[in-house]
């Protein structure tokens, strides 16, 4: 399994992440990650806790609009001091209506394109990118990393 919907997920308050997200100008790639900080997504964690998820960290990710980031596997985390995270639970903010997650195989190879504006669990070990190219906005996600698999999230949470 490489990704599932959850639409048990709660409502998220997309507008204190929208200006975080527009903001992040460091690093200037094709996709900027910053830490969030745990006291903004207190009420998504103490969700995720009731089923034994507990992220290793948590991020604002922003793919400018009009370009495709880098083909990539989540691999940078330990270079930060953090745990690496094989599992991503991304939470949609701004941006995604135009937008899609793409599994690749090598750099320009696309093996699975999903189009979605859902709360998404995804295998981020898998090369993979996102395509933001016909989008005027920049997409902007909620992303709450994890240790376990895919599949080992699926079973918590149904």
């Amino acid at each position: 399994m490489k990704s599932f919907e959850l639409k048990n997920f709660p409502a998220v308050d997309v507008k204190k992440f929208i200006y975080i997200g527009n903001n992040i100008i460091e690093p200037a790639w094709t996709i900027r990650p910053s830490l969030v900080d745990n006291i903004l997504v207190q009420e998504e964690l103490n969700w995720l806790e009731q089923y034994k998820l507990y992220p290793c960290y948590t991020a604002i990710i922003m793919t400018p609009a009009l370009t495709i980031c880098k083909t990539h596997v989540d691999d940078k985390a330990s270079d930060a001091g953090l745990k690496q995270r094989r599992t991503a639970i991304n939470i949609p903010i701004q941006g995604w209506d135009n937008s899609s997650f793409q599994f690749m195989s090598g750099e320009e190879n696309i093996i699975e394109t999903i189009y979605t504006d859902a709360v998404m669990c995804w295998d981020v070990t898998q090369p993979h990118r996102i395509n933001n190219s016909e989008s005027k906005f920049n997409r902007i996600t909620l992303s709450f990393g994890f240790v376990e698999s895919v599949q080992e999230i699926h079973d918590k949470l149904f």
